[in-house]
């Protein structure tokens, strides 16, 4: 039963996916997030597409939060305060010197998209091109 796992287990993880979500949340989602995270027994983490400074810009401040920025590239354990990076490799962290002329190349022919760059990601937005042809490049 509930009751028993929740005898067995120390703390409850929980994980919220916040990518397709504007941000800032709506108050009513910072109060529950803030209330699921002052209880000792949950560790609560929300984790996002955005970059670290989309996030801690609006969930910083909730304390015992922790957050995965840029889907988990970037993390910020509850109350440290400090974000942590994956480890890469030299040759990993050269894939947007190949990659930057490719994205430039297929942005300058196709009105209407634009390029994101993160720490972990290249975003090729096309939303607001011809949906065709933006998917067709």
């Amino acid at each position: 039963t509930l009751i028993q796992q929740e005898k067995v287990m120390h703390h409850r993880k929980m994980f919220h996916d916040f990518s397709d979500h504007s941000l800032p949340p709506p108050p009513a989602a910072l109060h529950c997030l803030a209330a699921l995270a002052s209880d000792p027994c949950n560790q609560v983490y929300v984790i996002s597409g955005r970059s670290a400074s989309d996030l801690e810009a609006c969930l910083g401040n909730v304390d015992g939060l922790g957050l995965g920025a840029e889907l988990g590239f970037m993390q910020m354990r509850p109350r440290s305060g400090k974000w942590l990076k994956r480890e890469l490799s030299p040759a990993q962290e050269r894939w947007k010197d190949t990659a930057r002329p490719i994205f430039e190349r297929f942005t300058l022919r196709t009105n209407g998209v634009y390029m994101s760059w993160q720490e972990s990601a290249a975003i090729w937005c096309y939303h607001n091109a011809d949906p065709d042809y933006g998917r067709f490049q």
